[in-house]
C-alpha cells in the first residue's frame, strides 16, 4: 500500500476475488497480531480506483460485522483546504458501504509552493497550513458523517 505499493484490496480487486475474501484476509491480520484498531493509509492511485475502493468497503463491512469492537481508521491525503476529491470519495465509499468510521488521519506534509505559499503576500508556515488541513478535514468529516447518520 501507501503512495507507491499496491494495497491489497487492489490486488483482490484486479484478479476479481470477493470482498469476503478480502475480509478474511483483514481478520487474519487482525486476529495474528491481536489488534483492536487498524489504519488503512490510502493514497495515490489506490485513492483514485474505484474498483478496489468499493471492494474495499464491503470487505471492511463484512470484517465489522465479525469483529464490531474493532476500530476502523483511514489516512488520507489532505491540502490546506481538507481532503482531496479522491479521500472524500474513499471516505464516502465506507459510509455507503455502511462501515462505521472510527477516524480520519490527515497527510499533513509540504503542499508546495502552489497550494501553500510559503513567501509572498499569501504566505504561511507549514504549521498554519497543517492546521487548516485539519480543521477544514474535520468540518468535511462531520458533514459526511452527518449525511450518512454517524457521529
Amino acid at each position: 500500500g501507501g503512495a507507491a505499493g499496491t494495497s491489497l484490496a487492489q490486488y483482490y480487486a484486479s484478479r476479481g476475488l470477493s470482498a469476503q475474501a478480502l475480509a478474511t484476509a483483514y481478520a487474519g491480520v487482525v486476529n495474528t497480531y491481536k489488534l483492536n484498531r487498524i489504519d488503512f493509509d490510502i493514497e495515490g492511485a489506490a485513492a483514485a480506483d474505484p474498483a478496489s475502493i468499493a471492494l474495499n468497503s464491503q470487505a471492511l463491512k463484512l470484517l465489522q460485522q465479525q469483529k464490531p469492537d474493532l476500530e476502523i481508521w483511514y489516512t488520507l491525503p489532505v491540502l490546506p483546504t481538507g481532503l482531496t476529491a479522491d479521500g472524500i470519495n474513499v471516505v464516502r465509499s465506507a459510509l455507503t458501504a455502511g462501515v462505521k468510521l472510527d477516524g480520519v488521519n490527515v497527510m499533513a506534509m509540504d503542499y508546495g509552493e502552489s497550494a501553500a505559499p510559503t513567501s509572498g503576500p499569501n504566505a504561511k508556515t507549514m504549521g498554519a497550513y497543517a492546521i487548516a488541513a485539519a480543521e477544514s478535514t474535520y468540518a468535511q468529516m462531520a458533514t459526511l458523517f452527518s449525511q450518512y447518520g454517524q457521529t
